[in-house]
C-alpha cells in the first residue's frame, strides 16, 4: 500500500517541485506555513472531532481492486504535489489520506507514511537539484539525522499510548509552521 501511494507521490513531487521556482520566496514561506497549519487542523478534525467508524480498524476494511488504485493514486499525487511545491514532507497530509481515504488505523498510517515519504522526498529532491536549489552536504547531514530519529521514533511508536501519539502528530506541523514565520 505504501509503495503504491509513494510511486504516485513521486510523480506529483517531481512535477510540482519544478513549479516552486516561479513562486517568490517571501510568498512561498507564508504558503508553506499555512499548509502546515492546515495539516494540523485537518488532522485534529479527523482525530478528535469526527467520530471514528471503528475504534481500531484492520486490514480487512481497506479498499482493494480498482478502488484501491484510484485512492492510492489520488493520495500520492496530491501529497507529492504538496511536498514538491512547498518543500515539506507532507507526512501529515499522507497520514490524513491513509486514515480517511484508505481507512487505516492511526498506527498503520504512521508506519506506512514513513515508507511513502521515501519516493516523494527522492523525487522532490531530484526536482530541486535539477533547479539548483539543493545543498548536497546539508542533505547528507539531515538524512543521517532523520534516519536515526526515524528508527528511534518507530521504536517508541509501539509503546506510546494513542492519545499521546495523536497530540504529537498535531504538534509537529504546528511547531514547524510557527518556527517558519517567526
Amino acid at each position: 500500500m505504501g509503495l503504491a501511494v509513494g510511486i504516485f507521490g513521486a510523480i506529483g513531487s517531481w512535477t510540482s517541485s519544478n513549479f516552486s521556482a516561479i513562486i517568490p520566496a517571501s510568498e512561498l514561506k507564508w504558503m508553506t506555513s499555512g499548509m502546515l497549519y492546515l495539516s494540523a487542523l485537518i488532522l485534529w478534525i479527523r482525530m478528535f472531532i469526527i467520530e471514528k467508524r471503528h475504534s481500531s480498524q484492520d486490514n480487512n476494511s481497506l479498499p482493494n481492486g480498482m478502488s484501491f488504485w484510484i485512492r492510492a493514486c489520488g493520495i500520492g499525487l496530491v501529497t507529492g504535489a504538496i511536498s514538491g511545491l512547498f518543500g515539506i514532507g507532507s507526512a501529515c497530509f499522507i497520514q490524513i489520506g491513509l486514515m480517511f481515504i484508505l481507512g487505516m488505523s492511526v498506527r498503520q498510517s504512521v508506519g506506512t507514511t514513513m515508507m511513502v515519504i521515501i519516493p516523494i522526498a527522492l523525487a522532490g529532491g531530484a526536482g530541486y537539484y535539477h533547479l539548483g536549489y539543493l545543498d548536497i552536504h546539508l542533505l547528507i547531514e539531515v538524512v543521517v539525522g532523520t534516519i536515526t530519529g526515524s528508527y528511534i521514533g518507530a521504536k517508541f511508536t509501539k509503546r506510546v499510548p494513542i492519545p499521546i501519539l495523536k497530540v504529537a502528530m498535531l504538534l509537529v506541523p504546528i511547531t514547524a509552521a510557527t518556527l517558519l514565520i517567526i
